[in-house]
């Protein structure tokens, strides 16, 4: 198949049939339950794709799929990123789904005879034939497993001329850091360099509406309204499009019939597991607990983003003094005396972190429990406050 580029040239990349990669998909009958290809735009234009569901969907195992037949096409070599190394057992069992599914089939319909499993060997994936207690593998690398934190490493020395699908697999977890984003990014334009055939797919569980990932791609009060079974385009801040797809789990009944025997208890931390409610989310200690409350003073702020402030209030309850926390109205928050933002440039009324005197004493009560907030979406976000600024 003669390959075409972008506007035929080579350096913006390969113009990629996507009615025909996709039409190769439908031949290798992967089961409805664990299926999302017919909801992905992969024939748009579109560069950012987030892929949110419960756990264990089968949206890698797609996405991986797409890969394998973009490389039988047009050699492309997906790039499996993960913010740090993974040990080799872990990918050694990544494409195992693929190559034992209903004996082989993925692979028999792909390659026929010629290879019927897929190997780890130093960072890389090759296609092999297993026979008679041999492996043979291919000379040519069919994907490639990077971490992003090794993104300075690899910008002088590493090079994907056709590395256009580009997986970031588990992204979002409670150990995500600022740094992170950045390091992504790095290492996406040392894969791309000035293409403009590459697609990125970024992985994640619904566990946390409130996560950094959102606020840095500047998605963050858009993704909060993005409820299960939403697909969506989201807009930056500089109107650039991501595509955002929360899947609704295809294995219905089954699914049902497992969290009936295993998880039948409501908790919405568990929401990422059981596919009940949309963000999972922790449960945090309410206002409207505390008997006979009495605010003593207020008008602390926190700037959890530019347009997004929660407002701190000292009270008085049954059992002592408690910090109150709530959302607050911008408007006001911006004059406010005392504001906690968690940016540089500071105006006059704001502190950049939370590490002064004042501060130490909300983290004391923290600690010994004596915080309450309006609502648990309040708690989570104040929580991330604390941790991002500590």
């Amino acid at each position: 198949m003669k390959i075409k580029f972008i506007e035929n040239d080579e350096s913006q990349g390969i113009d990629y049939d996507w009615k025909l990669i996709l039409k190769e998909y439908k031949k290798l009958g992967v089961p409805s339950e664990f299926d999302y290809s017919d909801v992905i735009p992969f024939d748009s234009n579109l560069k950012w794709h987030i892929l949110l569901s419960t756990k264990s969907v089968g949206k890698t195992t797609v996405l991986l799929l797409i890969g394998l037949i973009m490389y039988k096409l047009y050699g492309t070599q997906t790039q499996i990123v993960r913010h740090r190394n993974a040990n080799a057992g872990f990918y050694d069992r990544l494409y195992q789904v693929i190559c034992t599914f209903n004996d082989g089939q993925y692979m028999k319909r792909l390659f026929g005879d010629q290879y019927n499993t897929i190997k780890y060997f130093q960072r890389n994936f090759y296609l092999a034939n297993y026979k008679d207690g041999k492996t043979v593998k291919s000379e040519e690398k069919i994907a490639v497993a990077l971490s992003s934190d090794d993104c300075y490493n690899l910008c002088s020395k590493y090079d994907a001329p056709r590395g256009d699908l580009i997986i970031l697999d588990e992204c979002f977890t409670d150990e995500n850091t600022p740094e992170e984003f950045i390091h992504f990014i790095n290492l996406h334009k040392t894969i791309v360099r000035d293409r403009m055939s590459d697609k990125i797919f970024i992985l994640g569980n619904n566990y946390d509406a409130n996560n950094i990932w959102f606020r840095q791609l500047t998605i963050a009060n858009d993704i909060r309204k993005v409820k299960m079974g939403d697909n969506k385009i989201l807009y930056t801040n500089m109107h650039m499009p991501i595509y955002v797809n929360f899947l609704t789990p295809r294995s219905g009944e089954k699914r049902k019939r497992f969290n009936k025997n295993h998880y039948g208890f409501d908790n919405s931390e568990l929401n990422a597991i059981t596919g009940l409610g949309d963000w999972s989310i922790k449960e945090y200690p309410q206002i409207c607990e505390l008997q006979n409350r009495e605010t003593i003073c207020r008008g602390v702020y926190f700037n959890f983003m530019d347009d997004q402030f929660l407002e701190g209030e000292f009270m008085q309850a049954d059992g002592g003094l408690f910090f109150a926390v709530h959302p607050a109205n911008p408007f006001r928050a911006k004059r406010g005396t005392l504001v906690y933002v968690m940016r540089q440039p500071c105006a006059d009324n704001e502190i950049y972190f939370f590490n002064d005197r004042l501060a130490c004493r909300i983290k004391e009560m923290i600690a010994n429990l004596r915080i309450v907030f309006s609502d648990n979406q309040t708690g989570d976000l104040f929580s991330k406050f604390i941790k991002e600024t500590s």
